[in-house]
């Protein structure tokens, strides 16, 4: 079935939880999943393919909406960056009551990548300028 026109927030695990939160936000008229209801660990191997397949139906202006098993999260976001070469990611914020973005791009991977590697000690703003 084909997405309706607009920004999707696409929940990896859909839960039963309220999520309506997503839609507070300007930019994101949709909401979706990639999977729901429990996922056991056991079935991982299937679920991924599941992920796989919606994750082909996104969009580059969609948000990745963190819930669920940890693990289903980094496979997820894996896939989306594979797609996009980056990650819109809403997460939660329980104090603030609101979803909070991130965007995850080549630019901070690479930086991430140099101070893994030894590239330097010197701390990086958002933008990846060094301080």
């Amino acid at each position: 079935m084909p997405q309706p026109p607009g920004v999707t927030a696409w929940i990896v695990n859909y839960g039963g939880h309220d999520y309506s939160g997503a839609l507070n936000r300007s930019d994101i008229s949709n909401i979706d999943y990639l999977t729901e209801d429990y996922v056991p660990l056991g079935y991982l191997d299937r679920v991924t393919r599941e992920v796989f397949t919606k994750i082909e139906k996104t969009s580059p202006d969609d948000y990745l909406l963190i819930s669920g098993l940890t693990v289903l999260n980094a496979i997820a976001a894996i896939a989306w960056y594979r797609k996009h070469h980056q990650v819109k990611l809403l997460i939660w914020d329980t104090r603030e009551g609101y979803y909070r973005t991130m965007t995850v791009a080549k630019t901070q991977l690479d930086l991430m990548e140099q101070m893994i590697h030894g590239g330097g000690n010197e701390e990086h703003t958002e933008s990846g300028e060094s301080t």
